[in-house]
């Protein structure tokens, strides 16, 4: 359950992802094949930062989103921005290879 947004990214040489929690948040990073990209899904502490994705081998990922309001996604450094407050949330990131 939970609402889809999609997000594309374009005329990028990378696709790197870092999440921050800043309050305990359910978090899973799925790539187009079903495979999980972090060592698992889970819920982040607050304070928590995962390890910088290189997620550029895939087209697209899904990342779900427990708590939107405590979770912070960058893509290639740069802080994403939430479409809706909705919880959860899977964000769905296709990556537009050059």
């Amino acid at each position: 359950m939970g609402e889809d947004f999609s997000y594309s990214l374009s005329a990028a040489d990378k696709f790197q992802l870092e999440i921050k929690t800043t309050g305990d948040s359910w978090i899973g990073v799925m790539d187009s094949e079903r495979a999980e990209r972090t060592e698992g899904a889970r819920v982040m502490k607050a304070g928590e930062t995962t390890e910088v994705l290189d997620v550029s081998d895939t087209g697209q990922v899904r990342i779900r989103v427990g708590r939107p309001a405590t979770t912070e996604i960058y893509v290639n450094d740069e802080l994403l921005e939430y479409a809706s407050d909705s919880i959860p949330q899977n964000i769905i990131i296709t990556y537009e290879k050059e």
